[in-house]
């Protein structure tokens, strides 16, 4: 049993390796955001096939504490796809959906209060209030 589960980790491998790129990448096992500066770890399969980039914090946990972070990654992701699926369903009975155009007319009406005054930041309400989106209200633009 032991030569069978030494042979299933042994399917995969991390390989360091050098680009020319300097940028954020996900971590293809915890899903972090880390900064890349020309050099990466890449995860792959037994077949040889990039499964992604491997953060330098994943990497140092080692093989066995970096599964742990792909298990709390999966949990999270779970718990985010439940939260989706809710949202979607609660969708359905929108009554009020505001369009294109009152987008663009809010984006012009900052637009218009910056001509007017470039030296003050526009902030806008942080977050509308239902009283002030109640459907008798006028939209303020």
């Amino acid at each position: 049993m032991a030569k069978q589960d030494d042979e299933k980790r042994g399917s995969m491998f991390t390989q360091a390796w050098i680009h020319n790129t300097f940028a954020d990448f996900r971590c293809s096992i915890c899903g972090s955001i880390y900064e890349q500066a020309c050099a990466a770890v890449s995860l792959f399969d037994d077949s040889g096939t990039n499964l992604g980039d491997v953060c330098p914090t994943c990497v140092e946990a080692g093989p066995v504490q970096a599964a742990e972070r792909a298990r709390a990654r999966a949990r999270d992701l779970k718990a985010e796809a439940d939260e989706v699926d809710q949202l979607a369903e609660a969708l359905v009975g929108v009554s009020r959906w505001a369009t294109v155009d009152d987008l663009a007319a809010a984006e012009r009406s900052v637009e218009e209060e910056y001509k007017a005054d470039p030296l003050v930041n526009y902030t806008g309400d942080a977050e509308p209030t239902p009283a002030a989106l109640a459907p008798d209200n006028e939209l303020p633009f």
